[in-house]
């Protein structure tokens, strides 16, 4: 992979990667050493559709299904996950709170 900005370029090998993900705007590539560390390449970066869809080819050539990150919990899903660790979160502080009135 060869990266190009204004101020540097630098080439990286493809085993220096471990996964990809994107969402509606960035391409993100996870680093092996740090998977904390992503390189970002925006969707916006292409000059054409058919540009994206090589460099999508390529990537999951290199590493495998990219992952969007889109999906998942979101909206509905989020909204009651929160809902029942707030409850469950609730219902320890009373437990707590009782037992600590018996003691």
């Amino acid at each position: 992979m060869i990266v190009i900005s204004q101020m540097a370029e630098a080439k990286y090998d493809w085993k220096l990667f471990t996964k990809a993900f994107e969402d509606g705007q960035y391409y993100m590539i996870t680093y092996s050493t740090n998977k904390n560390m992503f390189q970002f390449i925006p969707k916006r970066a292409f000059n054409s559709l058919e540009q994206e869809a090589k460099t999508r080819e390529l990537i999951v050539r290199q590493l495998g299904k990219i992952e969007d990150t889109g999906e998942g919990l979101t909206r509905w899903g989020l909204a009651a996950l929160t809902a029942v660790l707030t409850l469950v979160f609730i219902l320890c502080v009373i437990g707590l709170a009782v037992l600590i009135a018996l003691i």
